[in-house]
């Protein structure tokens, strides 16, 4: 009359699963914001080129866009 695991202990188990389940969820749909590391040169003209350096920019190259001032770099 005593199964193995009786259907009580099995609650916890699907709860830490199902949290698990949401936490990776969500940090897959959030992500994590750009950090810039360095811009180069700090002071320019426009015209000029501009490296701007950091990590968390995503994966693909020409994904995205920088504004400079409310407009878009080009």
């Amino acid at each position: 009359q005593s199964p193995i695991l009786k259907k009580e202990a099995l609650i916890p188990i699907f709860v830490l699963f199902f949290l698990f389940v949401i936490l990776i969820v969500s940090t897959k749909l959030t992500g994590r914001p750009p950090e810039i590391e360095e811009i180069t040169p700090q002071i320019g003209i426009p015209g000029d080129v501009i490296v701007i350096k950091g990590k968390f920019f995503g994966d693909k190259r020409n994904g995205g866009e920088v504004e400079i001032g409310g407009i878009a770099a080009v």
